[in-house]
């Protein structure tokens, strides 16, 4: 993240790793419909190179699946004749089942290439290299600081 003014910051956010993962994707399942048997720490683990708003799609993407679901399954029990009243959305939570996540997680990629995560790892590895007392020649109970 970088942030204009006077003094520019980057902020480097690492990649989650699995256990990370994990907890994103239970922050974002609690205010879903989760069916008991979907297995979140399946998808944690399938998941390496996500982000965390990848992580977010790929359960809002499931709860997509869920609603039309859903709807297909409301829409096929009205008649034709009344299915334009708004008596047809029922006021229940669709349940999130593990085949929507599936579906969900075949279609998912994630939004950071392998090759931008090397380069942002490499920048970081240069960022803390240049950061580290061995490479500035100061000893740490020396270092400098410039105030601007």
């Amino acid at each position: 993240l970088l942030r204009p003014g006077r003094l520019d910051k980057s902020l480097y956010c690492g990649f989650p790793d699995v256990h990370e993962r994990y907890d994103i994707l239970l922050a974002v399942a609690r205010k879903m419909n989760l069916d008991p048997s979907v297995q979140l720490q399946y998808y944690a683990e399938q998941t390496d190179g996500f982000t965390g708003a990848d992580l977010q799609a790929l359960l809002y993407n499931a709860q997509l699946e869920s609603v039309h679901e859903s709807l297909k399954l409301v829409q096929s029990r009205v008649p034709a004749d009344k299915q334009s009243s708004s008596d047809n959305v029922t006021a229940n939570s669709p349940v999130i089942k593990p085949e929507h996540i599936r579906k969900s997680f075949d279609e998912a990629r994630p939004s950071v290439s392998k090759v931008e995560k090397a380069r942002y790892d490499s920048l970081y590895a240069q960022f803390l290299k240049s950061r580290s007392p061995e490479s500035s020649g100061h000893s740490p109970d020396k270092q400098r600081v410039a105030l601007a």
